[in-house]
């Protein structure tokens, strides 16, 4: 299933992608907030979007 992304924001661009960032095991970060995360990227200008919990909640952000 492909996800439909809409255009960056800054750039207007539709080549974007969604990143994942592992806390798991960065001992700076809370122990409560490890985990992994995800966000939108744009390859164009690289903006990226807040960092969420699930591929679904990065997109809808």
């Amino acid at each position: 299933m492909t996800k439909q992304l809409k255009p960056c924001p800054f750039c207007a661009s539709t080549n974007l992608f969604i990143d994942d960032v592992d806390y798991r095991f960065n001992k700076i970060v809370p122990e409560e907030q490890r985990g992994i995360y995800n966000a939108v990227v744009c390859y164009k200008c690289n903006a990226r979007g807040s960092e969420k919990d699930s591929e679904n909640k990065a997109i809808q952000v």
